[in-house]
């Protein structure tokens, strides 16, 4: 290969599509995971350079097409990794010469926490296994596993909501949000159609009368468990719903050289609603 010359490929392996680019200096390697993906904005919003194709996110969520929800346009991506640590559902890893840019103190990343204490449990037996089994329902992401004394927490699923914060039974988790926000529903637009149900990773839309079809007086979004990721809004066929993204939590870290441009991409996940 010649010096300061690329070659990119696109390959799919056990389901997975890899994008490599590779020069004389390194290799940088994306590989995304439609499996993983719900076809939100989170890729989408903060690519600097606007690679990211999201396709027929609600056929998708549908199974009516078998297709990935998203493509990455290989002529613009530049490799600089920020759609893997924007992601909040790890729809993508990021590899520089093989290593994983996740934890890397050079890279910002989400501030985000899962706290669990589990020494007020005083349950035993069937009492516990109830106990456990009860709080781990209330994870819309299976996050939470009950184990023999406690609670098992499977970081990799967790997308960090509300679902599973309180104290109750000796049990105590807190969390603290990757992104803060609200969302907006006119409900003069919405149908009833049902389709950002389908689409929510957490189901957390929901009709309190009726069901989908049926004629709604209210569609309500569970925000407890809703991380606004933006998925309903992209596929809502009637623009019912707006989401607003005020505050973005995140860690700098070491200051490098790509660290203005990931800082500016994690601010533009901001979103404002018309008044």
């Amino acid at each position: 290969m010649e010096e300061g010359k690329f070659e990119i490929s696109t390959q799919i392996d056990a389901g997975k599509v890899h994008y490599k680019r590779r020069s004389t200096i390194e290799e940088r390697l994306l590989v995304y995971d439609p499996a993983r993906c719900v076809g939100c904005l989170l890729c989408e919003i903060p690519c600097p350079v606007d690679a990211i194709d999201l396709g027929a996110t609600g056929s998708v969520a549908r199974d009516l097409v078998e297709t990935p929800s998203l493509v990455v346009d290989m002529a613009k991506c530049t490799f600089c990794g920020i759609c893997a640590e924007t992601c909040p559902f790890n729809s993508y890893e990021f590899y520089i010469d093989g290593e994983s840019i996740r934890g890397n103190e050079h890279y910002l990343t989400y501030d985000r926490s899962f706290e669990m204490d589990d020494t007020g449990l005083s349950a035993k037996g069937s009492e516990l296994k109830t106990i456990l089994e009860d709080r781990a329902e209330t994870c819309p992401r299976g996050a939470l596993v009950a184990g023999k004394k406690s609670l098992d927490f499977i970081e990799r699923e967790c997308i960090y909501c509300q679902g599973c914060v309180g104290s109750s039974n000796g049990l105590v988790i807190n969390v603290k949000r990757a992104i803060e926000g609200a969302v907006e529903i006119d409900n003069t637009r919405c149908q009833g159609c049902g389709a950002c149900r389908d689409i929510c990773p957490t189901k957390a839309p929901y009709y309190p009368t009726g069901g989908i079809g049926a004629r709604v007086e209210k569609v309500v979004i569970d925000e407890r468990i809703c991380n606004y990721c933006g998925a309903c809004e992209k596929v809502c066929p009637v623009e019912a719903i707006k989401i607003k993204r005020v505050k973005i939590n995140y860690r700098k870290g070491k200051v490098a050289p790509w660290t203005k441009m990931w800082t500016a991409a994690f601010e533009n996940l901001k979103t404002e609603l018309e008044e």
